[in-house]
């Protein structure tokens, strides 16, 4: 997929239009904000408790099936909790030592629960913020003269609701997979942005990202795209100057015939 331009230019173009029109603009970060606090609040930690309730239950299972669910299970909440800035009674705490297999016991699984109360209410406080200031903008456009903006009229013109299903991903199944010991969010990929690869030169993210981080950097998403397709047909065009495609041809034939003889 990444060798067709298509596939560039679509998301350009598709993120970039939901992103800076005239009415999602003035309020996208906050929604951004909004909706990864919803996530989190929501189905993340509903995640992690699922993951302990299973390991609380066959922890001390012999069964070689269980034992591979507890260690998964344990592997996806240490890398849950690693990755999320808000650690709340877990500052300070060596979350490899603390989840460790053979040291899991009664008071860590009421750590984790605890944690799992305090980031759910941090992000559902997040979550309520968000909603204040975004009413708050939307009552400072409609009042400001200066602006002469109205919230519905604005909505109409620019709003497509076909494109912010396709962006947001409402109709996926699962609003959140497992892969590789990670929890991977599904729903609202517009508004998700990704986290810093191990590699600085890895651009791959998921489809619809808001950026693109690349060479120590986030780039918009839009911007980014087009470098790509610019790169790709700077390429094709040294290729076709060069008549390497020709040459290539020739090279394999040349080949051939001699394999033959």
């Amino acid at each position: 997929a990444d060798l067709m331009v298509s596939r560039w230019a679509y998301e350009a173009m598709t993120v970039d239009i939901f992103k800076n029109n005239e009415y999602q603009a003035p309020f996208y970060d906050i929604e951004a904000t909004e909706k990864m606090a919803d996530f989190k609040s929501s189905f993340k930690t509903k995640k992690i408790r699922e993951k302990l309730r299973l390991i609380e239950n066959s922890i001390d299972s012999e069964k070689e099936e269980d034992i591979e669910s507890v260690d998964y299970a344990i592997l996806i909440i240490k890398n849950t909790i690693k990755g999320e800035e808000y650690k709340g009674n877990l500052e300070g705490v060596d979350i490899d030592v603390l989840l460790k297999k053979e040291n899991f016991n009664a008071q860590s699984i009421q750590m984790i629960d605890s944690y799992v109360d305090l980031l759910r209410d941090h992000y559902l406080k997040e979550f309520n913020l968000a909603i204040k200031k975004k009413e708050r903008l939307q009552y400072f456009l409609e009042n400001n003269e200066e602006y002469e903006y109205n919230l519905n009229e604005t909505k109409d013109q620019y709003f497509n609701e076909s494109l912010s299903d396709l962006v947001r991903g409402v109709t996926v199944a699962d609003r959140v997979i497992e892969f590789e010991g990670k929890l991977i969010q599904q729903i609202d990929p517009v508004f998700h942005k990704p986290v810093k690869p191990d590699n600085p030169l890895n651009y791959r993210t998921h489809f619809f990202a808001p950026e693109k981080y690349f060479a120590g950097m986030y780039v918009d998403t839009f911007y980014f795209n087009i470098i790509v397709i610019w790169f790709m047909s700077l390429l094709l065009y040294i290729t076709l100057y060069l008549e390497l495609f020709r040459r290539l041809i020739e090279y394999f034939s040349e080949f051939s015939i001699k394999k033959k003889v």
